[in-house]
């Protein structure tokens, strides 16, 4: 059945998939999902999964969450999008920002991508000035990807002309670069706590704005983010993957000030003030309210510690890298095969969700340890 699905899949779709992530050309697993519970996912060939991916870790609650299932059921009942805006839209905002009480402002969009683009944009319009300090992915668009890809005229992307590029995301990276940017744009959970502070410090001197990019970290870290945890407020922020639990949903989030400049500059979309997307995300907001977050943090560790004693132990050429939302072994390969041989699907991280139990841990850890050992 997979190598059926495999092949009309690569006829009608590029890849396979219309996330790239996800093509099976990339991954080299043939699967296709039929359905999804909890932190389990069955595929087309009746097999089941214990996944460890959830959704490239959108899904913070775990699949088909029955309080989440029944705000989005509810809402269809009501409509989808209106005419005008929604009277959910400026509530689910209200709840965000409360969560994210470092900013006054924000503005919905559909994907990751649309939002680090956004506050790019409002980045140029506030300080006058075009060029963009970066040393990562931010997403497919040209400005980002041109330099994250190495630059081949083949991508069909003109050179990222305005473009920075750091390369490497460190503070001294950035600083060579920074002089007279519009906007720093990092992703803060691959810095040290020192160096965002030194890079906010150095962004203010300049008069350039400072962007974090949690479209992957967000909620994983904390329930207020990477700039929460660490108590380093930027300009802009880009948050998507958690919010909705799987549905299209992101935020750039400011200032008043800044984010008044969203209508100055043409920044809109008909679908950002979807309701199915904000149902589901005013239903998150209300399960994060009443939970301690995040629910996985102590197994999380300790699956992390126990691989890294392993490592030691062996003198295995592996180092555990992340933190407990988002974490993985550097230099693993066949670690993606090893694991699915036991019934457990990842692309690479292990990114788990508030519906992985302790046995789903203590099984990761048998699987990490077997894995470093061999």
């Amino acid at each position: 059945m997979s190598d059926e699905d495999l092949a009309r899949a690569l006829r009608v779709i590029p890849g396979g998939s219309s996330t790239s992530a996800k093509s099976p050309l990339r991954t080299g697993m043939a699967v296709f999902a039929s359905s999804a519970h909890g932190c389990v996912f069955n595929d087309t060939d009746g097999r089941s999964w214990i996944d460890w991916d959830m959704a490239l870790g959108t899904v913070v609650w775990g699949h088909s969450r029955r309080e989440i299932v029944e705000a989005i059921e509810a809402q269809c009942r009501s409509g989808i999008l209106y005419t005008v805006p929604a009277h959910l839209e400026f509530q689910v905002a209200e709840q965000i920002l409360e969560r994210l009480d470092s900013f006054a402002s924000l503005q919905f969009f559909k994907s990751g991508s649309e939002s680090t683009s956004a506050a790019v944009r409002l980045a140029r319009a506030a300080t006058g000035r075009t060029d963009i300090v970066c040393g990562t992915y931010h997403g497919w668009h040209d400005w980002a990807a041109f330099h994250h890809y190495g630059g081949r005229p083949s991508l069909g992307i003109p050179e990222g002309r305005y473009v920075r590029w750091a390369q490497r995301e460190t503070f001294d990276a950035f600083c060579a670069v920074i002089a007279g940017a519009a906007a720093a744009i990092a992703c803060p959970e691959h810095w040290s706590v020192d160096d965002l502070r030194r890079l906010r410090a150095e962004c203010t001197l300049r008069g350039t704005l400072l962007v974090f990019d949690e479209v992957k970290a967000g909620i994983r870290f904390s329930a207020r983010g990477v700039f929460g945890a660490v108590g380093v407020t930027p300009d802009l922020i880009c948050m998507s993957k958690g919010l909705a639990n799987g549905m299209p949903l992101a935020i750039v989030a400011g200032s008043r000030e800044l984010m008044q400049l969203c209508r100055d500059t043409a920044i809109t979309g008909t679908h950002a003030g979807e309701c199915l997307s904000l149902a589901s995300a005013a239903a998150c907001e209300r399960l994060l309210r009443d939970s301690a977050w995040p629910p996985w943090d102590a197994a999380a560790r300790e699956v992390m510690r126990r691989a890294s004693d392993t490592i030691r132990e062996v003198g295995a050429p592996l180092a555990v890298e992340g933190y407990p939302g988002c974490f993985g072994l550097t230099g693993a390969t066949g670690l993606r095969e090893h694991l699915a041989s036991r019934g457990m699907f990842s692309l690479g991280w292990i990114l788990p969700s508030a519906a992985h139990e302790p046995e789903h841990f203590a099984a990761l850890a048998d699987a990490l340890d077997q894995f470093i050992r061999k």
